[in-house]
């Protein structure tokens, strides 16, 4: 599925995935894949993601008509295009620390790594997890950096802050493509992939 040369702590990680695994199977797990290559995540998330954005768009100029509280010009777009980079790596502190509150070794659980030859950084959990406290960790960046700072893009009447919220919903597209593919496993354990987009799930014989 990913063809990349893995780093030494990708390949460390892939050790301990292997060994978690034949270990749950050995309890009477079955184990299932449902990880994406990077090509199909990303068609996905565009599918997604964009009834979301056309929605977002369109609920802003109903509410707050052609009013600008923010004009995207000069230094206020450097701004803009910096506070978003920071925002992708926010992204996957998200991601680490709601897993870290439901993994039982917290945050020592917790990894995070870079795909260079797809420019994309990511962040795993070490721990199988229950559906609900696995999908919470799934959706929790979007919800507080997408639809959280749209929101207040939206009341205050802000294209910027708008703009960047659903830009940020886009960049969790996908996340919410793994969401969608695990709906129906809630009462499965879901083990994240070490370096590849998705996870394992297993669920008993």
């Amino acid at each position: 599925m990913d063809d990349r040369k893995l780093t030494p702590a990708e390949e460390k990680r892939k050790t301990k995935f292997k060994a978690l695994s034949a270990e749950l199977e050995q309890q009477g797990y079955q184990k299932t894949d449902l990880c994406f290559s990077v090509t199909k995540a990303n068609v996905l998330a565009v599918a997604v993601t964009f009834p979301i954005l056309i929605a977002g768009i369109l609920l802003f100029f109903w509410k707050n008509g052609g009013s600008n509280s923010f004009s995207l010009s000069g230094w206020r777009f450097l701004l803009f295009l910096i506070t978003f980079l920071a925002g992708i790596a926010v992204h996957e502190l998200i991601h680490g620390i709601t897993w870290s509150i439901f993994a039982k070794k917290g945050f020592k659980a917790i990894d995070f790594g870079f795909m260079a030859k797809y420019l994309t950084p990511y962040c795993t959990c070490g721990e199988p997890l229950p559906f609900w406290s696995y999908a919470t960790g799934i959706l929790m960046p979007t919800l507080i950096l997408g639809v959280g700072v749209y929101l207040v893009g939206l009341f205050a009447e802000s294209y910027a802050w708008a703009l960047w919220g659903l830009l940020n919903i886009f960049a969790g597209g996908g996340d919410l493509a793994v969401l969608w593919r695990i709906r129906k496993r809630r009462k499965s354990l879901l083990l994240d992939h070490p370096y590849q987009i998705g996870c394992v799930v297993f669920d008993k014989n």
